[in-house]
């Protein structure tokens, strides 16, 4: 219902107040019985207060405002603007580019390229630092707070020093996915380990990424920010999903497919590693992941069980686990290539945060006991007794 102008009276009659709030007679004279409104008799009739109805009235656009951005937080509506990622129609794009298209060649360097907008940036002497070698990816990134410049050397800098930390094993000078290849023994599977960097590098305004980009907004340097991100990604809800899947894959033969999505169900819970909210027909991360696999696969095999027992599609961290278990990869590879591909995502929301030079201070809709007084007014002394 569209607000009617206000007419220059100090009391409404009902019909009139109504129509000026937006609701009904009946919600009308439930705000009355509720305290909220206070309406004169006049007559046979009421009328209301102008300025109750004004005050009522704030009341219900600041409600209105508050559960707005408490559904942003939860799959809601956009908070902030970015011209990094966009998931649209079930497809994922990078800066306007189909991922779909991006992974069939491209590295994860080229795309640190096209999200840091840096196109002839050569990183072929880049290497990570050899003093953080043996460390973890932790204590790595400690070490570099306040070592890194705002600049895209800078940033592929770090990159290699969390894979130097995640692998630990000390920088080659290869091509991240080539230097996987090596530390993992399975030089035949770089391919892959391409394909799933590029595919995990950025998703939008996950929780990592939102994390990213409240450090950079505080003015904290680069490794600051990888060093937050990495925490979050580290949840079981986020990238450590990876490794929920992985212990649910191992204790699969214990009891069928059927029985354990059927036990799940009953219980009210998702499949972890099946299902996405932003993509009801299917991840289409997972769908390229799973597609290198041949038919005769244990993954492939895995979601035609599931499927046929009505779980959701696969999601990222399924196909991650997926391609790991296939190749023979060390454990917690799957978490490594979400982290190290990430990585670069963090950085370029880092990148794009600093340059907006918007800082990020949303407010919380105070939900606890309300003081016991109200607070004295400035300058007046209050006695207080004992």
């Amino acid at each position: 219902m569209n607000q009617p102008d206000l007419p220059d009276t100090d009391w409404l009659d009902a019909k009139t107040a109504a129509a000026w709030l937006g609701v009904s007679r009946a919600t009308l004279y439930a705000y009355v019985s509720r305290g909220w409104l206070h309406p004169r008799e006049q007559g046979r009739h009421h009328r209301y207060a102008v300025k109750e109805l004004v005050r009522l009235r704030a009341r219900q656009q600041a409600r209105s405002g508050r559960a707005a951005a408490a559904r942003s937080l939860d799959w809601g509506q956009p908070v902030l603007q970015s011209a990094l990622t966009l998931v649209q129609a079930g497809e994922l794009y990078y800066r306007g580019r189909a991922v779909t298209l991006l992974a069939q060649q491209a590295t994860l360097e080229d795309v640190a390229r096209l999200l840091w907008q840096v196109p002839g940036e050569d990183w072929a002497q880049c290497r990570a630092p050899a003093a953080l070698q043996g460390l973890d990816v932790w204590a790595a990134l400690a070490r570099c707070v306040g070592q890194f410049s705002l600049l895209p050397v800078s940033a592929m800098g770090l990159v290699r020093t969390v894979a130097q930390a995640l692998l630990g094993q000390g920088d080659p000078g290869l091509a991240l996915h080539h230097w996987c290849a090596e530390a993992w023994e399975r030089p035949e599977s770089a391919e892959a380990i391409r394909l799933a960097l590029v595919l995990c590098a950025d998703h939008e305004l996950n929780p990592s990424s939102f994390t990213a980009r409240c450090i950079a907004a505080t003015g904290a340097d680069l490794a600051a920010v990888l060093l937050g991100a990495m925490a979050a990604l580290s949840g079981a809800r986020h990238g450590g999903a990876t490794r929920e899947v992985a212990t649910w894959w191992a204790q699969l033969p214990t009891e069928t497919v059927a029985r354990r999505v059927a036990l799940q169900a009953a219980a009210g819970q998702a499949s972890v590693g099946w299902g996405h909210p932003l993509y009801p027909q299917g991840d289409p991360r997972a769908r390229l992941m799973l597609a290198t696999l041949p038919m005769s696969d244990a993954g492939v095999q895995l979601v035609q069980e599931m499927q046929a027992a009505g779980a959701a599609p696969p999601s990222l961290d399924f196909g991650l686990v997926a391609l790991a278990r296939h190749w023979q990869w060390p454990q917690d590879a799957a978490f490594t290539l979400f982290a190290l591909g990430r990585s670069v995502g963090w950085l370029a929301h880092a990148l794009e945060q600093v340059a907006q030079g918007q800082p990020i201070r949303p407010r919380a809709d105070y939900t606890g006991p309300l003081p016991d007084r109200e607070p004295a007014p400035p300058g007046r002394r209050v006695r207080l007794l004992d």
